[in-house]
């Protein structure tokens, strides 16, 4: 029986030393109006939240909290304080959680440290006041929906080392004027862009890497009408090449040899194209590639190409000439759909091969067209 006792004893004994170490981890402490958590690992704290509520507030979070770093803001740790006008995050954090600045519908201004790898979903969906946004190199992704709703946003600087981009992102942000998008990114998730109406200028770095984004263009059933809307083109039309710190306008593209296909959407919407080149690496035009390119006048493409995809050069309204290679084997629907002025197209095989390309439907202005056979193109 002493037994039982001793070994009820013992078990009850670390029954309370487990609920004692939970709580230490639970436990929110406040401090100069702020509240904190310890981490689960007990060498940093995390920012739960606010307990100093006034009528307006500028936030300056700390580097530590008793000789702890922190180094993360939880979910929903600001979620919906309207009172708060701007935040400056300190340089130990590393991740800002999901919802975390949600509604705060007062917010101007907020500064992201380059400790910073990520930006949870959502997490300042609705910061209604918020003007400008720098997203710094050591970001990795962006959540989605994280810039919801952010409807005064006029300008966003994404960096370097973000690689992805979640869905919806930037919807509706619809007073936003121009996005630089850094050469690390490698998809753009659907509706990213949705409703950004304003925007008029996209700046790159890289062609190679502009070239290489996953468009993720396919709408959803809540948003049918928009398709294309991942890419910021859809709206802006003016994509700016940016070298030794000066932007230009891109209106002669010369593809870099080290790409071997143009993506879905890389270039749809981009109304300040006048010019393509193409390098003979290229082996696939995607879909919708060029759609809308509404100034292209007339395109080369090299004898290493063998597929055209779906509307690749569709509404492209001021395309005159075309050099098609005899490698091409397929041509995709609607790929020349809406070529209102193509006249001329120049194909470097014989009329039998032509014969042999599979042109798939709604491509009549190019089979239209004064088909000029056996052409050499010009070195």
């Amino acid at each position: 029986m002493k037994k039982i006792v001793l070994l009820l004893s013992l078990l009850v004994l670390c029954i309370s030393l487990v609920g004692c170490n939970l709580l230490n981890h639970d436990r929110k402490i406040e401090h100069d109006g702020i509240e904190y958590m310890l981490s689960k690992d007990k060498n940093s704290y995390v920012i739960t939240g606010l307990t100093n509520k006034s009528d307006k507030l500028n936030l300056v979070i700390p580097n530590e909290y008793k000789d702890k770093p922190i180094t993360s803001i939880a979910d929903g740790a600001f979620r919906g304080c309207t009172y708060l006008l701007s935040v400056t995050i300190p340089d130990n954090v590393t991740s800002i959680g999901s919802n975390a600045f949600r509604g705060c519908k007062g917010l101007t201004s907020i500064t992201i440290p380059d400790s910073v790898t990520s930006i949870g979903y959502n997490a300042f969906e609705g910061c209604s006041s918020l003007t400008s946004i720098t997203i710094p190199d050591s970001v990795t992704s962006i959540g989605s929906y994280a810039f919801y709703r952010c409807a005064s946003l006029t300008s966003v600087t994404i960096g370097n080392g973000v690689t992805s981009i979640g869905n919806g992102a930037f919807m509706d942000c619809s007073s936003l004027i121009s996005v630089t998008i850094g050469n690390s990114v490698t998809s753009i998730g659907e509706e990213a862009f949705v409703g950004c109406s304003s925007l008029n200028a996209v700046y790159i770095t890289d062609i190679a890497a502009w070239c290489r984004i996953d468009f993720d263009n396919h709408a959803s059933n809540i948003n049918p009408m928009a398709y294309g809307q991942s890419s910021p083109l859809y709206y802006a039309h003016n994509l700016y090449l940016v070298e030794n710190g000066e932007a230009k306008l891109l209106t002669d593209l010369i593809i870099p040899d080290c790409i071997t296909s143009i993506n879905e959407d890389a270039f749809s919407g981009c109304f300040s194209l006048r010019s393509v080149t193409i390098p003979d690496s290229v082996t696939s035009i995607g879909y919708r590639a060029f759609y809308r390119c509404s100034r292209l006048t007339s395109i080369t493409i090299p004898d290493s190409v063998t597929s055209i995809g779906e509307e690749a050069f569709s509404y492209c309204s001021r395309l005159t000439s075309i050099t098609i290679p005899d490698s091409v084997t397929s041509i995709g629907e609607e790929a020349f759909y809406r070529c209102s002025s193509l006249t001329d197209v120049y194909y470097t095989g014989s009329k039998d091969e032509w014969n042999k390309i599979s042109i798939d439907s709604y491509n009549s202005p190019l089979t239209s067209a004064t088909i000029h056979y056996n052409y050499t193109p010009e070195e």
